[in-house]
């Protein structure tokens, strides 16, 4: 089970919010046709009021983790058990304000909310 704790920290321990951020703001300032050609439709929009609007973009992942058999030996006897996988459910939602058609700011949601 350790082993495959190190393994899914080592496999995302690149992958983090503060370069899913920078990534965002990278955003900010950017005309609203730019944002939708990059970004495409939004699964959301909320006019707010006459400048202002949130556009939000919804990312939803499951990732399967295996389950794991573990043989011991009590005395002569071996013993085996089987912890059974599991899935886990990661999603982020991603919403760009826009006021008069430009990017102001950024806002995320979720527990999956990171880059490469």
């Amino acid at each position: 089970m350790k082993k495959l704790l190190f393994l899914l920290l080592f496999l995302t321990s690149c992958a983090t919010y503060e370069k899913y951020a920078q990534y965002l703001n990278g955003f900010i300032g950017m005309d609203k046709t730019e944002l939708l050609n990059s970004w495409g439709a939004p699964d959301t929009a909320y006019q707010a009021d006459k400048e202002t609007e949130y556009l939000t973009y919804k990312q939803n992942f499951q990732e399967d983790v295996p389950g794991t058999f573990y043989t011991d030996n009590i005395g002569f006897q071996p013993y085996v058990t089987y912890t059974p996988g599991y899935t886990v459910d990661e999603w982020c939602n991603t919403t760009f304000v826009v006021q008069n058609n430009k990017v102001v700011r950024w806002e995320t949601k979720g527990n999956d909310c990171v880059k490469d």
